[in-house]
C-alpha cells in the first residue's frame, strides 16, 4: 500500500487535483497561493477525484443563515457540515448577498427573506445555503434548486477543479 505521505513528499498541494489518484477522499491541507495554507475536504470517489469542496450540507448540525464575515472566512467542519470561504464573491455577474449584506438586484432583501446566503439575482430559484428543512418542504426558506424538484433538498456539495 502506498502512503500518500510518500507519494507527495514535501509538496505544496495547489488543490485536490494535485494528489495522487491512490489518495482516499479526506482532509488535506493545501497552499493555494503557495504562502496560505488551508485544510480542505477532498473528493478522490467522484469522476475520476481530485475535487476541493467549498460546500457541504447532509443536516441541520451548522446554522448557514450567517453573516459577511462568516462567509469570507468559512465556518463549520471541512470533514462535516461546511463552508469554506468566500474566494468567488461574483458569480455571473452577481455579488454574493448574505444577511447582512444586500448585494442582489431585487428591492427586497433576499438573502433575509430566503434566509440564507447566495449570489441572487432577484432572489431566483436557487440557494443551497437556506434553512435545512423537513423533507417535502416548499417554499424560499429551504435549501432549494427549484428547477430539479421544487422541494427541499437534504444534502448538498459544492465541488471545483480544474478543467485540465
Amino acid at each position: 500500500m502506498v502512503k500518500i505521505e510518500d507519494s507527495i513528499g514535501n509538496l505544496q498541494l495547489r488543490d485536490c487535483s494535485d494528489l495522487p489518484l491512490c489518495a482516499k477522499s479526506g482532509v488535506f491541507e493545501i497552499y493555494p497561493d503557495v504562502t496560505n495554507k488551508i485544510d480542505v475536504y477532498c473528493d478522490m470517489d467522484t469522476n475520476g477525484g481530485g475535487w476541493t469542496i467549498v460546500q457541504r450540507r447532509f443536516d441541520d448540525s451548522v446554522d448557514f443563515f450567517r453573516y459577511w464575515n462568516d462567509y469570507k472566512n468559512g465556518f463549520g467542519s471541512v470533514a462535516g457540515n461546511h463552508w469554506l470561504g468566500n474566494g468567488f464573491e461574483v458569480n455571473n455577474g452577481m455579488k454574493f448577498t448574505t444577511r447582512d449584506r444586500d448585494n442582489d438586484l431585487h428591492p427586497y432583501h433576499c438573502g433575509r427573506g430566503q434566509q440564507g446566503a447566495w449570489w441572487y439575482n432577484k432572489c431566483g430559484i436557487t440557494s443551497l445555503n437556506g434553512r435545512y428543512e423537513p423533507e417535502g418542504t416548499t417554499g424560499a426558506k429551504m435549501i432549494q434548486w427549484k428547477t430539479w424538484r421544487n422541494t427541499t433538498m437534504r444534502a448538498t456539495a459544492m465541488k471545483i477543479r480544474p478543467m485540465n
